[in-house]
């Protein structure tokens, strides 16, 4: 029997750090996030906004066993539906570039895997172009805010 891939788990406050990192240095590569750079604001204004949703939403990591601190990727989610009447993903990081791109192994998917037969909300848009998303899913980054 071979050993899967990756496995999730719940975030942990230890993980903070490594998101807020990867969520901010992969989303300043957006239209909307290069507003907020030239206006100074992004790495202070949008940080404040990362920190709090973590403290606030569901944080789930995919990780390479046995090692549960070896994150391939991780999701920031609201309550997972159903029963939620208001389902929210946050943001969907997967480690990309290099001999540790862990992109195309079905991570993203497996994270969100009780999200993608709902309609929902989504606050951030994929940085590329090549991540398709669910016609269902409703795009709002104001939702980021309340």
């Amino acid at each position: 029997m071979t050993a899967p891939l990756f496995d999730l788990r719940p975030g942990r406050p230890s993980d903070h750090a490594f998101v807020v990192d990867s969520w901010l240095t992969s989303n300043a590569k957006t239209a909307r996030a290069r507003d907020m750079l030239e206006a100074g604001i992004y790495w202070t204004e949008h940080k404040a906004t990362v920190r709090r949703l973590l403290d606030e939403q569901l944080l789930l990591v995919a990780f390479a066993p046995p090692d549960e601190d070896a994150i391939l990727g991780w999701a920031c989610i609201s309550t997972p539906p159903p029963g939620n009447p208001d389902p929210i993903v946050y943001y969907v990081y997967v480690r990309g570039k290099g001999k540790q791109s862990a992109r195309r192994c079905g991570i993203a998917r497996e994270l969100l895997s009780d999200f993608l037969p709902h309609a929902c909300t989504y606050t951030h848009r994929p940085a590329h172009g090549r991540v398709p998303v669910p016609e269902t899913w409703l795009y709002n980054p104001e939702r980021n805010y309340r």
